[in-house]
């Protein structure tokens, strides 16, 4: 019988060493004759230096006499049983470091083990295979003793929920451990805000909780506070809320401010007084707020300067206060004030200089345009000419109206030669006027009468004799006064 060997150990002649039982073969040791040692059967592999897995292995060994002895003796076969023993292996989990409180559970993969006193050539995780023979060991994670949960500030415990297993080892397992630190938890006091007068809720806000986990987990939750005072009572401007308290057994407490904005009150503010009339002084409206008694800015087209002429402008009211805010906008209406005007010297007589009407104004001082016929020129010509004053000023609104009156100025016309004696020839007249230069004309009609005329004349005068004045209105600016010569009688 051959001995048993443990897994890993090469055959050697240890265990090959076959011998004959006749002696005669035994006598002459360089005829001894050849073994060859086969694995399984002749035709197995060769035996020699070969490493056989654990188990019950067949030895094969096939004898051939010398030579020499070759006639005497034939060839033999021999088989042998022999046992390989697995090896000894040792499989440890490793500790795992880092693992923080409520962070996924790591897995643990079998190239994560520590395998010792492999042989062979032999791999983990390979051995373990079930290609190989091997099973695949699976670690389990579980708290520590005395609790039912993974808690900071133990160890859990790392051991084989399933063992490995390998066709050519005996194993031997070594469990491990996982501390749990404390998860970092942020505690932050809520930014908020609020206008001022009033209050509000101060709140937490969490970071970092573990899956599943809320404020409710903590020992205390904590909470938020404002040193400041209490926060009606608080000015418009931003303070510091601080966070306090908080606290858990799994956990590593930060805690971080948060804001406090006290925003400005909203203000009500009512315009009045928005329609005024011009007087020549600066105009404001009347502005109340509500809550009453707030300071406020106003600004008419964007300056402060108050408006005195008429017109429409932008009103702008903003709330100047610390504690309170508001805006209104409208606009200011400065209506033109009244006036009246009375006109006078409206008559005159042609003298061929302009003539200008007088305006008084009521209230006095208003300047005023005048104008006539719709024109700026003053009226020279004999005739009725339409006066309109109007206020030059667009501070104030108003008119009046006349009529200006250039009545014709007197002419006189003498008239000589108007007797005379028939000899067959043409016979005129000669008309002379004052002022002089007027034109004239003469007509001679078929009855003997001989009408003079001054241009534009609108007057008829009768003569005696064989001579009258036409009144076919040659002249606009003067009436005529016929000089009679000596001879004639009026």
């Amino acid at each position: 019988a051959v001995s048993a060997i443990t897994y890993g150990t090469k055959l050697s002649d240890t265990q090959l060493d076959a011998t004959v039982v006749q002696a005669k073969l035994k006598d002459d040791s360089e005829k001894l004759g050849t073994f060859t040692y086969r694995i399984g059967s002749a035709s197995g592999p060769a035996a020699k230096d070969a490493v056989l897995g654990a188990g019950e292995h067949t030895l094969h060994v096939t004898y051939e006499p010398h030579a020499d002895d070759s006639v005497a003796y034939t060839s033999n076969t021999e088989t042998v049983k022999i046992t390989v023993n697995k090896a000894p292996l040792t499989v440890k989990i490793k500790q795992v470091t880092g693992y923080t409180y409520g962070d996924p559970l790591p897995m643990i993969m079998p190239s994560d083990l520590e395998v010792e006193t492999l042989i062979n050539g032999d791999t983990a995780p390979a051995i373990f295979e079930p290609i190989n023979g091997g099973i695949q060991p699976v670690v389990a994670i579980s708290p520590a003793s005395g609790h039912t949960n993974l808690v900071a500030g133990t160890s859990a415990k790392l051991s084989f929920g399933q063992l490995p297993g390998a066709a050519n080892y005996t194993i031997t397992t070594s469990d491990s451990t996982m501390p749990i630190a404390r998860r970092e938890l942020t505690v932050k006091a809520a930014d908020t805000s609020v206008t001022f007068g009033n209050t509000t809720d101060l709140t937490l806000e969490y970071a970092n909780f573990a899956p599943g986990e809320d404020a409710s987990v903590l020992g205390s939750p904590g909470y938020a506070t404002v040193t400041a005072g209490d926060i009606s009572s608080l000015s418009p401007t931003t303070y510091t809320i601080f966070a306090q308290g908080a606290y858990g057994s799994n956990y590593i407490v930060t805690h971080v401010t948060g804001v406090l904005t006290v925003a400005k009150a909203a203000a009500t503010i009512t315009i009045a007084n928005s329609e005024q009339v011009y007087d020549g002084s600066g105009k404001s409206v009347t502005i109340t707020t509500d809550p009453a008694g707030l300071s406020s800015v106003v600004t008419y087209d964007g300056g402060t300067a108050l408006p005195v002429d008429a017109g429409t402008y932008a009103l702008q009211v903003d709330v100047n206060s610390d504690n309170y805010s508001g805006t209104a906008t409208g606009s200011l209406t400065i209506t033109a004030a009244p006036v009246t005007f009375t006109i006078g010297s409206l008559s005159h007589i042609y003298d061929g200089s302009a003539k200008e009407a007088t305006v008084v104004s009521d209230p006095a001082g208003v300047a005023a345009t005048v104008t006539y016929d719709g024109g700026s020129d003053l009226p020279i010509n004999a005739g009725s000419h339409a006066v309109a004053a109007t206020p030059t000023s667009g501070n104030y609104s108003g008119s009046s109206t006349a009529d200006l009156v250039i009545s014709k100025a007197t002419a006189a016309i003498a008239v000589s030669g108007n007797t005379q004696v028939a000899d067959g020839n043409g016979k005129s007249v000669v008309a002379t006027t004052t002022p002089a230069g007027l034109e004239t004309s003469v007509v001679y009609s078929q009855d003997g009468n001989a009408l003079a005329r001054i241009k534009a004349v609108s007057s008829m005068y009768p003569l005696r004799g064989t001579i009258r004045i036409s009144d076919n209105n040659i002249s606009d600016e003067y009436e005529v006064k016929k000089i009679p010569s000596p001879s004639e009688v009026w």
